[in-house]
């Protein structure tokens, strides 16, 4: 997971840690590094600040193509919006996302108790 600021990180990593088959993976404070660690560590989702613009960072672009199985959950800091990107789909937009909206997105892609690596 690679979500800032880290007050809104810390309170993801708490709720998911308590989601029973969830496993975090990792927390990253930014998205340097991420690569580096999706090579190490498999996961099937990667949770991440939006940019302030709303965009998802360019790091995803060369995730999604360098690891096609996993998904991208892009989160706003305020978390006013989501973003869902997989590839080889449209990039799924989720207006005033809430945890559990949150939660059965990732379960709908079809994996029982995803792995999340967590970064910024």
């Amino acid at each position: 997971m690679a979500v800032e600021p880290r007050l809104f990180r810390d309170m993801l990593s708490r709720l998911f840690r308590r989601i029973e088959g969830l496993h975090l993976r990792a927390e990253l404070s930014g998205p340097s590094g991420l690569e580096l660690l999706l090579e190490q560590a498999e996961a099937q989702w990667v949770v991440i600040s939006l940019a302030p613009d709303g965009a998802l960072p360019e790091v995803v672009n060369r995730i999604v193509a360098g690891h096609p199985s996993i998904s991208i959950l892009g989160v706003a800091e305020d978390g006013s919006g989501a973003l869902v990107k997989r590839a080889g789909t449209p990039i799924r937009v989720i207006a005033h996302p809430s945890l559990a909206l949150l939660l059965g997105t990732m379960q709908e892609a079809g994996q029982q108790g995803p792995d999340v690596t967590e970064g910024d």
